[in-house]
């Protein structure tokens, strides 16, 4: 029925996982959480908000490959971003420099779809 058809695509429950089996795939205990991130093999965030610079951060930190695409700046919640002559990271732009000024490795493509924000940042791990 229409509930059992919800169930199989429902962004906030998990994408295509039935209830079942997205309370059995999520973790929420921190070593569980850390043995993730130590076992994966690639982090990706598209669009992944506050969550952008901490996705790179850790990458880099375990030595993992990783792909962002990062979206919104929220310069007022991270005012300690900033830019090498000191000014703050305002917007896309300077996020997109802020961020790949962590590594050289970093690297950045265009997507292949319209819009302003499709850019990926990534990182190949060796």
């Amino acid at each position: 029925g229409a509930s059992a058809a919800k169930s199989l695509f429902d962004c906030e429950r998990g994408g295509f996982f039935s209830e079942a089996e997205y309370s059995s795939a999520c973790i929420s205990e921190p070593t569980q959480i850390l043995v993730a991130l130590l076992n994966c093999s690639v982090m990706v965030g598209l669009y992944p908000d506050q969550a952008v610079e901490a996705i790179v951060d850790v990458a880099l930190h375990l030595g993992k490959s990783f792909a962002v695409v990062p979206c919104c700046v929220y310069a007022s919640q991270f005012p300690e971003r900033r830019l090498p002559g000191g000014e703050l990271v305002l917007n896309y732009e300077d996020l997109l420099s802020y961020i790949m000024r962590k590594d050289s490795r970093i690297q950045i493509e265009e997507l292949p779809f319209p819009g302003p924000k499709n850019q990926v940042l990534f990182f190949r791990a060796v």
